[in-house]
């Protein structure tokens, strides 16, 4: 039943609510949790091309979220708002989707072990001395209040692990934006994944001969463009890439390691990095014109306009503390000390947009932000996304020109060639020639973005031999048992794609994964399937829906995807693989270990806390837990279940401190800065913040 509306408003009144409907509680018990045996599948199994969009929509509407949140906590900082009048974010389904598939791999997020870059080669850039300060943006008329490169939507974020490879992460995202970009209405596939790792290579020609010292991670990508180029002077060109024009090959053929080699270039590389070359840098810009032709993008405006011609900015920036860990919005209010990783000194990341933001909430911010992606993983920002403010970004970047491509060529002898401009609008803004935003007399280079691509004769370009379902039967099926298994692919906790072989029936899939090399195979992994969920069994949970199972041929011969904790489901469980075994093991996530799923009877009494209606129910013989749903704009949403302190007033969520009931607090007060409520239709869920 309900009971009377009651509003904590002091403690003596909370203290009234705790005992009328938890009573005294004499101790508290605890989940345990034991990890997934193994290490991650994603590091052992083969990859293969993705046909899976990111849903960038959803990926920017979390992104607000935090940029709502933001400027909420600004307002109450200012005196404007009262802590008591927030209400719970409302988000449409996929950002809820997108908010719960971040959770768990934004705490998994760990920075500390990042390699400190040597910064010797940006010995062209310098920290600030020209004065940014009043480095400004005109929108121009355009009537959006936000905007994103139009790939974006299929550039899927990345993950560098602990390596210094950040420039490289950046220098292929332009490459492969411009690539898809131009290419998405004629290509039958919806991702071009490059080689990091060789364009990293060529990034560092003074390590050719060595493959360089652990200790001088770090590299940039304007030298990498030159290598590519053919334009670099100074170094020959190694032997590994004199025989080829096209000098950057498919992430699946030269694919990238997270982990430390021997040495930072990690050679000798695979053979396939050097012999299927697939792409070269035909015209860049470089700094101060260096290498190429002479380059202008260097002041707010410059890099405003060329995300208005539809090209992503590569830029050099040090790092604070809330760049480093944050929900999707960077202020430099807030940005405090410089950050703490190894990064923290220079780093380099993609400009893919911006956004205008209220400057009644961000006062003294520049009035927009730019919205950056970076290569830390989904775990950081808003699933890889962020917007950092104009005033951060003047404050916090280089002193220096960011280099750029102005043309990509595909492999050459093509059939069918188009050349693509980048169409740049012709009511982009100048610079106001009296401002510091501009050093050559208000005018701004229009360089055309072209990418010449190549069509393979006969079908899909790019698609080596061995993705054809029959040769995959030949190379890697002789050690199967069972004939009737299918090639398809297998989307894991990174959301990258990779090969596995299925077995599917009305109410069974059967999976085994593919190792790297295509050499080996993995045992089965038996799961249940109702109609396109898939369904682990585990001893406390029971049946737990785990991923999705869809039969829909692919390009590259792939006749399914199969999702198993991945994308939305990576908050729920962890598909890890162990090598002594050579087993696929599923385990639950330690946040779905510690989520108990509520179950009536209820007794619900209806309370708010911190402005939230909420109602609360204590289950029959629980120690110390009771049942929480929201109550807003007339909707009742599901229930969670929590823990409460007795002694302390504290109440948990999934394992961590959220609110205090005599407080009258719920993400709010005490712990507005360590989680948010957000709620879509009838569903709502705490979630932590980043933090500073």
């Amino acid at each position: 039943m309900t009971g009377v509306l009651l509003t904590l408003n002091s403690c003596s009144d909370a203290q009234i609510l705790f005992d009328k409907i938890l009573g005294k509680i004499p101790g508290i018990d605890d989940d345990e949790y034991i990890p997934v045996p193994g290490t991650g599948a994603g590091e052992h199994l083969s990859k293969t091309y993705s046909d899976e969009t990111v849903g960038v929509s959803a990926q920017v509407a979390a992104m607000d979220v935090g940029i709502e949140e933001k400027g909420r906590a600004n307002l109450m900082a200012m005196g404007l708002m009262l802590d008591g009048d927030q209400t719970a974010h409302e988000a449409s389904e996929a950002t809820f989707d997108v908010l719960q598939g971040a959770e768990k791999k934004k705490r998994g997020l760990d920075t500390s072990g990042y390699q400190k870059l040597d910064l010797t080669y940006l010995k062209k850039t310098k920290l600030i001395d020209t004065d940014y300060s009043n480095d400004t943006v005109n929108w121009g008329n355009f009537s959006d209040a936000s905007f994103t490169i139009p790939a974006l939507d299929r550039m899927p974020v990345r993950d560098q692990g602990r390596r210094g490879t950040c420039a490289s992460f950046a220098g292929i995202g332009l490459i492969e934006a411009l690539i898809i970009q131009a290419s998405s209405a004629n290509l039958p596939f919806k991702e071009v994944d490059l080689s990091e790792q060789r364009f990293y290579f060529l990034s560092k020609p003074e390590s050719w001969a060595t493959g360089g010292s652990l200790s001088e991670q770090g590299s940039d990508s304007g030298t990498g463009f030159a290598t590519s180029n053919g334009s670099l002077s100074g170094f020959p060109v190694p032997g590994d890439t004199s025989g080829s024009t096209y000098n950057i090959p498919l992430e699946v053929d030269c694919p990238y390691n997270k982990n430390t080699g021997s040495n930072d270039l990690q050679t000798p590389l695979k053979d396939t990095c050097k012999s299927k070359g697939l792409v070269r840098v035909s015209k860049f810009t470089s700094y101060a014109g260096s290498h190429g032709t002479a380059n202008t993008i260097q002041f707010a405006q410059s890099i405003y306009n060329e995300l208005r011609s539809n090209k992503a900015v590569v830029v050099y920036t040090r790092l604070s503390s809330n760049w480093e860990r944050n929900d999707g919005i960077i202020t430099y209010a807030d940005a405090g000390s410089p950050g703490g990783t190894g990064h923290a000194d220079g780093h380099a990341y993609l400009v893919v947009g911006a956004k205008k933001l209220d400057e009644s909430k961000f006062p003294g911010e520049g009035g927009m932000c730019f919205i950056i992606r970076n290569s830390w993983g989904t775990g950081w920002g808003a699933k890889g996304l962020s917007c950092m403010t104009l005033k951060w970004f003047n404050n916090w970047r280089f002193d220096t020109e960011f280099p750029t491509v102005d043309e990509v060529q595909l492999v050459d002898g093509a059939k069918n060639l188009i050349t693509i401009s980048s169409n740049r609008p012709s009511n982009l803004p100048e610079p106001d020639p009296n401002t510091k935003g501009n050093r050559s007399g208000g005018r701004i280079a229009k360089r055309k973005g072209t990418v010449v691509l190549n069509f393979a004769p006969g079908g899909s370009p790019w698609m080596p031999e061995q993705y054809t379902t029959d040769t995959m039967r030949e190379v890697n099926l002789t050690a199967m048992t069972a004939d009737d298994m299918k090639f398809g692919k297998l989307v894991v906790d990174n959301d990258q794609s990779y090969k596995m072989l299925y077995l599917a029936t009305d109410s069974t899939l059967v999976i085994r994964g593919i190792m790297s090399g295509d050499a080996t195979q993995s045992h089965n992994l038996e799961l249940k399937r109702s109609g396109t969920n898939v369904i682990a069994t585990f001893d406390r949970k029971g049946d737990v829906v785990v991923g999705e199972f869809n039969e829909v041929a692919g390009s590259d011969g792939s006749a399914a995807v199969a999702v198993i904790c991945g994308e939305k489901y990576a908050s729920i469980c962890d598909l890890n693989y162990v090598q002594e075994s050579n087993e696929l093991v599923l385990g639950l996530s330690e946040i779905e270990a510690k989520r108990e799923t509520p179950a009536p009877p209820y007794n619900w009494q209806t309370v708010q806390l911190a402005g939230y209606g909420i109602e609360m129910s204590r289950p029959e013989q629980a120690v110390s837990k009771f049942d929480v749903r929201l109550i807003q704009n007339n909707k009742k949403t599901n229930p969670q279940r929590m823990k409460l302190n007795p002694k302390s007033g504290d109440i948990s969520h999934q394992g961590n401190i959220v609110g205090n009931l005599t407080q009258g607090s719920l993400c709010s007060g005490a712990f507005s800065s360590t989680c948010r409520v957000v709620m879509s239709n009838d569903k709502f869920d705490i979630f932590s913040k980043s933090g500073k």
